[in-house]
């Protein structure tokens, strides 16, 4: 069977890091972006099953880069990574098309299971979203 297409944007290189090495046991990473353009660009060439974006980015931000990741492969899921574990800025990512919402904080305890969520077209909230 094969593994599910994981393509990662974060504009911190260290992060970006910490996530290829939290993922590439278990899903196929096929590719890194550290600018919203550049999600864009690799999510329309690679097709990747699952994007996992950070918010925050030069230029385009994680929720700019949304739409325009879903237009160039609509069947691509996208999980939101953020530092901020705001309910509206949740409901408003998953609102713009996210399947999934996690912070920062809670990746390396969530983000596998978030994946495994999106992939059996559910959504995925982090339960570290503070009610509004």
């Amino acid at each position: 069977m094969s593994r599910a297409t994981v393509l990662i944007a974060d504009d911190h290189a260290v992060l970006l890091e910490r996530l290829v090495s939290l993922l590439k046991e278990r899903f196929e990473i096929v590719g890194t972006a550290m600018t919203g353009k550049l999600l864009i660009e690799g999510a329309a060439r690679l097709r990747p099953d699952v994007v996992v974006t950070d918010i925050s980015m030069p230029g385009l931000n994680g929720l700019q880069a949304l739409g325009r990741v879903k237009k160039a492969s609509p069947e691509t899921k996208v999980i939101v990574l953020t530092i901020d574990a705001d309910a509206d800025l949740a409901a408003y990512a998953i609102h713009s098309g996210a399947s999934g919402f996690i912070t920062k904080v809670s990746a390396s305890d969530e983000l596998v299971t978030a994946i495994h969520e999106v992939l059996q077209g559910r959504v995925y909230v982090t339960r570290a979203v503070r009610p509004v």
